[in-house]
């Protein structure tokens, strides 16, 4: 029998995530930060990737920016649904501001909670 370790495996320490739906860019940064400060997993996926692997990530969130929602709103909104996850969507001016990996980090708890619970 092999021996037990406690160290948790990549699948097990990422078992959450987020997925930032776009080109890596300046808010994907942003989200990266949020991902990382609350220990979950970070992915970026082009539009129909995300919608395709949403369901197999089971992301907490899935983030993009305005016109990429508006793109298929409709399969973003069901792939959230679908795995209790939320939709987060960044207008341009917010990529760079101060105030949007406080209030990402604040979903992600929120979400990690409402799944836990």
């Amino acid at each position: 029998m092999a021996p037990m370790s406690d160290k948790p495996t990549e699948k097990a320490k990422y078992s959450e995530c987020v997925l930032y739906v776009g080109e890596a860019c300046k808010a994907s940064d942003l989200v990266r930060h949020a991902a990382n400060a609350e220990g979950v997993g970070f992915f970026i996926f082009d539009v129909a990737t995300a919608i395709a692997k949403g369901g197999e990530k089971r992301p907490l969130a899935l983030v993009m920016e305005e016109k990429t929602y508006q793109s298929d709103s409709r399969r973003f909104d069901d792939v959230a649904q679908g795995v209790g996850g939320r939709v987060v969507r960044l207008s341009g001016k917010d990529a760079g501001h101060d105030e949007v990996a406080p209030f990402l980090i604040g979903m992600l708890r929120s979400v990690k909670r409402g799944r836990a619970g």
